[in-house]
């Protein structure tokens, strides 16, 4: 399958990274075991997706945007869901979404993403 037009891989040929841990590899931390999950605790700092790589069937309810595609549509590059016709900003780490935001320098993951989404 070839690339897309900007030269982007589709999210099911991106290899040798594992959706689930990107937050932690992206600072170069060991993935959690099962009791560190059980003890997550919000708000934890963590970056938004530059590339759109979760796979679909993990991600039909979110949407991907490229804050450079639409300018003005979102503050930053990311996945987000639409409430009430507002678009929140949202990022799965460990098959999990979270509704993040920036703060000062950083992000944060600081509330489960709704529910039903």
């Amino acid at each position: 399958m070839a690339n897309t037009s900007k030269g982007k891989q589709p999210a099911s040929q991106l290899k040798g990274r594992d959706w689930h841990y990107r937050v932690d590899n992206d600072y170069g931390l060991p993935h959690p075991t099962t009791e560190q999950m059980g003890n997550l605790i919000l708000p934890f700092m963590l970056k938004p997706e530059t590339l759109n790589s979760i796979p679909s069937e993990f991600s039909e309810n979110a949407t991907f945007i490229e804050s450079m595609t639409l300018p003005g549509s979102v503050p930053w590059t990311g996945y987000y869901m639409t409430v009430h016709r507002a678009k929140v900003a949202i990022l799965n780490a460990y098959g999990i979404w979270f509704k993040i935001h920036r703060h000062d320098d950083t992000w944060e993951a600081f509330r489960l993403a709704r529910h039903s989404f």
